[in-house]
């Protein structure tokens, strides 16, 4: 994601289309979303804000591709819990997990 921003870049839209087409093969997985922002800029209130509108974003794409709301669990973290402090901290972390 941009600095600040929370929509998803056209080039990340295709990895997250990938990601539904293969939790559709896999009609029993579900998908874990975590949403991170980096400490560099913004507050920890703000940047709270946008990792979790990055992770509702991610989650939004994948149930227009297909995926079921129940299959989703969405987590933020902002920038308290990210493990560096650097722009690569905006982003969302998606974990897919089969029963």
């Amino acid at each position: 994601f941009l600095i600040g921003k929370y929509e998803i870049r056209e080039s990340e839209a295709a990895k997250i289309r990938t990601i539904a087409s293969k939790l559709k093969e896999a009609p029993t997985a579900k998908v874990s979303l975590t949403g991170y922002a980096d400490a560099q800029t913004g507050t920890p209130e703000r940047n709270y804000y946008l990792s979790q509108k990055r992770a509702e974003a991610v989650a939004a794409a994948l149930e227009e591709a297909g995926i079921t709301k129940d299959r989703i669990k969405v987590a933020y973290k902002g920038s308290t819990e990210a493990p560096y402090d650097k722009p690569e901290e905006n982003r969302v972390v998606i974990c897919i997990v089969s029963e």
